[in-house]
């Protein structure tokens, strides 16, 4: 996760929900994206301050 990101603090629990989901809403409250490429996700965005 970039350096924006890295202030946000985010508790939740997604029992049993797949991880593209999970992501897709990770970067939601963390006003960004999911990128994937291959087998790897990235996590970016302005982070949870803005």
């Amino acid at each position: 996760m970039g350096s924006a990101l890295s202030d946000c603090t985010i508790s939740a629990d997604f029992t049993g929900e797949p991880a593209e989901q999970v992501l897709q809403v990770l970067a939601q409250l963390a006003n960004g994206a999911v990128q994937r490429q291959d087998s790897v996700y990235q996590l970016t965005g302005k982070g949870c301050g803005y």
